[in-house]
């Protein structure tokens, strides 16, 4: 059990075994900010693009977010009424 509560020690043997099996392999952990939600000035600038014919990669590439999350935002937003 002590392998799934300490998060330190999971992350060195996960570590040590991508390691040995790929040696050029970087173990990254999640990162906060792949959470982070969207601010106003975010959602504006979102539309706006839209608006003027954008594609999303476009959109994504300009507000620092990824392809899928625009994505999903732009869903969530129609089901807003905030964009057609």
């Amino acid at each position: 059990m002590y392998y799934k509560t300490n998060w330190q020690h999971r992350l060195s043997i996960e570590t040590a075994r991508y390691n040995e099996a790929y040696p050029n392999y970087t173990v990254i952990t999640s990162d906060h900010n792949r959470f982070k939600n969207y601010d106003e000035m975010e959602i504006e600038k979102m539309i706006a693009l839209k608006i003027d014919g954008c594609t999303d990669q476009y959109i994504a590439d300009q507000i620092g977010r990824s392809y899928w999350s625009v994505v999903y935002k732009f869903r969530e937003l129609r089901k807003e009424g905030l964009i057609i």
